[in-house]
């Protein structure tokens, strides 16, 4: 059951699910949070890295604690990206099942020839690709715009909240 066409459709299937992923993650990660913690790991490499070339007793032991803080800092943000991925998942499985079965074995003609991998991991750049990897690479542009503008959104918020009233 072809709507408008193959191409166009599994586009806009496409487009909404990476505005779906965008609200899912915008919603269950505290992107603020994770950069946090993600510079207070490298911190904590660094610091690691330093203790790790010294051999006395004491360094040791920091190392190692400096290690389970690391783990710990780890967990918690593994921990946020879960809860994303328990409730995004099922819900691109249906997608997935649902246009997989209205487009099997439909093959598309892309604009340009794109490299695709196949079921026996032969690779080729070809301009016929099945449904599947045109839903990748519409997924991967279609996410790609809506990061930068929903980045440029929140940079213009955050300007204009530093702009004082008049």
């Amino acid at each position: 059951m072809v709507l408008i066409s193959p191409v166009v459709d599994i586009a806009i299937v496409s487009f909404v699910m990476a505005i779906v992923s965008q609200i899912l993650q915008r919603k269950f990660l505290d992107r603020k949070k994770m950069k946090e913690s993600q510079e207070q790991i490298k911190q904590m490499q660094k610091r690691l890295n330093e203790l790790l070339k010294k051999q006395d007793e004491q360094s040791k032991k920091e190392a190692m604690r400096l290690q389970n803080e690391m783990l710990q800092t780890m967990n918690a943000q593994m921990k946020g990206s879960m809860k994303h991925m328990l409730i995004s998942l099922p819900i691109f499985w249906i997608v997935f099942a649902i246009v997989g079965a209205l487009y099997l074995g439909v093959m598309i003609t892309a604009p340009v020839a794109l490299p695709v991998i196949h079921r026996n991991f032969s690779f080729e750049i070809t301009q016929t690709i099945s449904w599947l990897w045109w839903y990748i690479y519409c997924s991967i542009i279609f996410s790609i715009i809506i990061s930068i503008v929903l980045k440029a959104a929140d940079l213009a918020k955050a300007k204009q909240g530093t702009v004082p009233a008049k």
